[in-house]
């Protein structure tokens, strides 16, 4: 939390009441200086603004938007179980802010990329599962045997007899 420096003690509890609303300046664009939000009546002290929730929303739908698929090109379970856990966050927000009026303008346009972002990380999530559970067994006969030939492949026993460098 930071607070804007003053030198009033006006300007100061305004400063301490726009810090408390998030914002890191000494006036925020929601917050009047008297802790009422233009929102009507202001939030609870210590309540995230709907402007703060909005962008959280969107940032939890641009990590799940990527972290899903980039998931089935590296191949991660962490990283498309976090993509999923970002998207169900994201869609209890938009649930929550869908149901104050006038908030979310293109509530259509949202709730696609967040249920699109839920069903991609889900999709990524239960892919690297499968592919874990069929690799798993290999990999671990493979360092119980300590026989890392297998991992690369049947390559050829011999050389061949004459070469283009002989």
């Amino acid at each position: 939390m930071v607070m804007a420096h003053s030198f009033d003690e006006g300007s100061k509890d305004a400063s301490r009441l726009s810090a408390a609303d998030g914002s890191r300046g000494g006036s925020s664009p929601i917050s009047n200086g008297k802790g009422e939000g233009s929102h009507g009546g202001g939030n609870a002290p210590g309540a995230p603004s709907p402007d703060s929730e909005l962008k959280n929303l969107r940032t939890l739908m641009m990590i799940a938007g990527i972290g899903g698929p980039f998931s089935f090109v590296i191949g991660g379970v962490v990283l498309s179980t976090v993509a999923l856990v970002c998207a169900i966050i994201a869609f209890g927000k938009f649930k929550r802010l869908s149901s104050m009026p006038g908030i979310l303008r293109d509530a259509r346009r949202i709730k696609r990329a967040v249920v699109f972002s839920v069903v991609i990380s889900s999709a990524a999530l239960v892919w690297n599962v499968v592919w874990f559970a069929i690799v798993l067994p290999e990999m671990w006969q493979t360092l119980l045997s300590q026989d890392f030939s297998s991992l690369y492949g049947d390559s050829p026993s011999t050389a061949p007899g004459k070469t283009i460098w002989d």
